[in-house]
């Protein structure tokens, strides 16, 4: 999926059903202009972010 015009607040979300407890990888690309931040939230509250 991609998403453009991207504002400061913007966001997007999916909902995934994990049928089997486990580590899983979150494959994440991205491209534009100057210092581009990101976070990925998870619904136990963990987060993960670049900066």
């Amino acid at each position: 999926m991609q998403l453009e015009k991207w504002t400061k607040d913007s966001k997007a979300t999916w909902t995934f059903d994990i049928l089997k407890p486990g580590d899983y990888l979150m494959d994440l690309q991205y491209a534009g202009d100057g210092r581009l931040a990101w976070k990925i939230e998870t619904s136990d509250a963990e987060s993960i972010q670049n900066q």
